[in-house]
């Protein structure tokens, strides 16, 4: 259906290099913002684990991981600067 043809263009997207543009992490609740590339890289490479989580529990992540800030229920959005 519709949610997995998002899920493909969603990963789609997060293999591409984004023409160059620099990519940075943000938290859609708290706005911790992470730039560092071993953060991009961790959180890209924990979404399928994310988004099956979000699919055990029925919803759908907004994120590509969970804030790691503890007590923060934010998820890290990807964007390119």
């Amino acid at each position: 259906g519709d949610t997995r043809c998002i899920s493909r263009l969603f990963i789609y997207i997060l293999t591409e290099k984004g023409c160059g543009m620099p990519e940075k992490l943000v938290c859609d609740r708290c706005g911790v913002t992470y730039t560092d590339d071993e953060s991009i890289q961790s959180a890209k490479g924990a979404f399928k684990s994310w988004e099956a989580l979000c699919a055990k529990d029925g919803v759908t992540p907004r994120g590509i991981s969970p804030c790691p800030i503890l007590p923060c229920p934010g998820e890290l959005i990807l964007k390119t600067e």
